[in-house]
């Protein structure tokens, strides 16, 4: 296998805090939370009917109008993240052979907006004309892909990657993979989600597993502290573009990090609560390390999962603290998904772009506003950065869990 080095030369980036990359960025160095009262549908009959919803998305982003009919809220946000990561790197003027460029594009959901609408109409109706005729092609997980490559002609390999909340890691791994067996030059990378839908709300409130702070949203989704009760669900889409090296030379594009790699594993065990003393979220950070030819004491910062649930938190950071021992107190932990909300399917994705940008930007993202430290994970890295913190820095470890006892950690590197 060519073990040639993969670059990053273009990112992008949508959630509730920000339309682009550059927006979130900054709303992040700001402690600026996207969580809100849920306006998509009446939640008000849910324990939860707060969540990171994006609010006036521009709509022609996603094409004009006729298009937009034919597309799910999530495949919307994919075509606008897309865009500005293959604008970001220059590459379509430089595109000779489109099916040397693949599409590797995560989501848990995909177009579970639409498959909500679609069944209550129906179910209200009792008529077959409830269902549009794009019904089928926009409920389905790879749709998003489908529409990236639909847009800019790419026809190389089209692969989506379902993981649960692992899902953007997957979608990372993957590429590189493809990369480096030959089948492809280019690998447009990313996640998109928008379920901010009555199934996914209700699902999750009926688990027990979302913020109820109903009253107080910028009091919702703090990982890692003691006041935590619950994630808060967030939509969203993030995007890069993955290079060989040599490709980006040939065309002297501007990198931005290297991507070392990353490994995806699985607990074997519950379905949905974590082993309780991160075995297998440390072995696959461990593995990680490992493939990308470094040790625990040459990452910078930790890009965390951190959903803010009671049982993750305390497993993600018993894994941490198996792996980096000692180290933990003075290593930067980033969560962000209290102010962004929890993107699901593409939430590693978001956080994937965002360790990237720590890297070009040599800054560290503050904690969430509102933590309060854990009796029981007393770090002080977990607190020392309430603010953004200029750094310099080497790796970034990016890692990411989910249902059915996934974890998938990637590694960014600086040029």
């Amino acid at each position: 296998m060519n073990a040639e080095k993969i670059v990053i030369t273009g990112t992008g980036a949508l959630c509730a805090v920000g339309d682009s990359l550059n927006a979130t960025w900054n709303s992040l160095l700001n402690k600026k939370s996207g969580i809100r009262n849920i306006s998509a549908f009446d939640a008000s009959n849910f324990s939860c009917n707060i969540a990171a919803e994006i609010i006036d998305f521009d709509l022609e982003r996603a094409g004009d109008f006729k298009q937009r009919k034919r597309l799910d809220r999530s495949a919307m946000f994919a075509l606008a993240v897309a865009e500005e990561a293959i604008e970001n790197s220059g590459l379509l003027s430089h595109i000779n052979d489109s099916s040397r460029i693949g599409i590797f594009w995560a989501s848990g959901n995909g177009g579970i907006t639409t498959a909500d609408a679609g069944t209550m109409n129906f179910g209200m109706s009792k008529n077959q004309n409830a269902f549009n005729p794009f019904f089928q092609s926009n409920v389905l997980i790879d749709t998003a892909a489908s529409r990236i490559a639909q847009k800019f002609g790419l026809k190389g390999p089209n692969i989506t990657t379902v993981s649960a909340c692992a899902s953007g890691n997957t979608a990372l791994i993957t590429a590189q993979a493809y990369m480096l067996a030959g089948w492809c030059d280019v690998a447009l990378v990313g996640g998109s989600e928008a379920a901010i839908s009555p199934s996914v709300v209700g699902g999750f409130s009926s688990m027990k597993v979302l913020s109820t702070r109903n009253n107080d949203p910028h009091l919702a989704g703090i990982p890692f502290s003691s006041s935590r009760d619950g994630f808060v669900i967030g939509e969203g889409a993030a995007a890069m573009i993955l290079e060989k090296e040599s490709f980006a030379q040939s065309r002297h594009a501007k990198a931005k990090a290297y991507f070392k790699g990353g490994v995806n594993s699985n607990d074997g065990g519950h379905i949905t609560s974590p082993d309780k003393e991160g075995k297998g979220a440390s072995t696959c950070i461990s593995q990680a390390i490992q493939l990308s030819g470094l040790v625990p004491d040459d990452i910078d910062a930790v890009y965390a999962h951190g959903t803010s649930t009671i049982l993750g938190d305390a497993s993600e950071y018993n894994a941490y603290n198996c792996v980096f021992g000692e180290s933990l107190k003075y290593l930067p932990i980033v969560a962000s998904k209290g102010m962004t909300g929890h993107l699901l399917g593409a939430s590693a994705s978001l956080e994937a772009v965002l360790s990237v940008e720590m890297i070009s930007q040599k800054t560290i993202l503050p904690i969430n506003a509102n933590y309060l430290p854990d009796g029981n994970m007393l770090n002080p890295s977990l607190f020392l950065f309430e603010k953004g913190t200029e750094m310099e820095i080497r790796n970034v470890l990016n890692h990411a869990s989910g249902f059915g006892g996934q974890h998938a950690t990637t590694i960014f590197s600086a040029i």
